[in-house]
């Protein structure tokens, strides 16, 4: 729907403009927008009806922004995206405002500790992931590599003072950031794999019986 939505609107942006060339770069473009501006609805609007805003803030934005300097395993459909993204942040968001926010600070403050030493070593093992960056050259490579390092240190500093501020958001914010960094490795990429596969045979199963 999305893609056809996004091609119906290129053609009358492209035609407006006498670029008809041009229709698929600008529905790809678009694509992009209206499917993330989608997933995000979606994500929140599902948050607010279990009542989980603060928690999906916390676990979404660190997960996303630290998304872009590492990379990480990516569904081959927009729809099996949508669902993985909803299920895993949802998850998320929920255990932390029923059972982690439930302990006490010291428990949190080693946590982000260990996160923070997790981070660094993933990041300088397998971020950014080269499964994300198909065609960057070494320059490129080094430079989201440094870029994740930096945003690492600024994120330690700031979720040890959310801890006193926002007790939720700071769980949300680390255990986000530990399943994002977890994405970048090796296993997540077979494991995803596999479940691709298995999805594949069961769909192709149905349309032969």
């Amino acid at each position: 729907m999305i893609t056809i939505m996004s091609r119906t609107i290129a053609k009358k942006l492209c035609g407006y403009l006498d670029k008809q060339e041009e229709v698929e770069y600008v529905r790809y473009g678009l694509e992009i927008i209206i499917g993330g501006l989608w997933k995000w609805v979606c994500l929140f609007g599902a948050a607010a009806i279990l009542g989980v805003v603060p928690e999906m803030i916390g676990t979404l934005l660190t997960f996303a922004i630290f998304r872009v300097v590492t990379g990480g395993f990516h569904y081959s459909t927009y729809l099996r995206c949508l669902i993985a993204g909803l299920f895993s942040m949802l998850a998320i968001s929920v255990i932390v405002s029923h059972v982690f926010v439930q302990l006490n600070e010291q428990v949190l403050f080693i946590l982000i500790g260990c996160t923070f030493i997790i981070g660094l070593i993933m990041i300088y093992l397998y971020a950014p992931s080269n499964h994300f960056y198909k065609k960057m050259t070494n320059t490129h490579r080094k430079k989201l590599q440094q870029m994740a390092f930096v945003l690492l240190f600024v994120w330690v500093i700031i979720n040890y003072n959310l801890v006193s501020i926002y007790y939720e958001i700071a769980w949300a914010s680390t255990l986000g950031l530990l399943f994002q960094l977890s994405s970048t490795h090796p296993l997540s990429y077979k494991l995803v794999s596999k479940v691709e596969n298995l999805i594949d045979w069961r769909s192709h199963n149905e349309k032969v019986h």
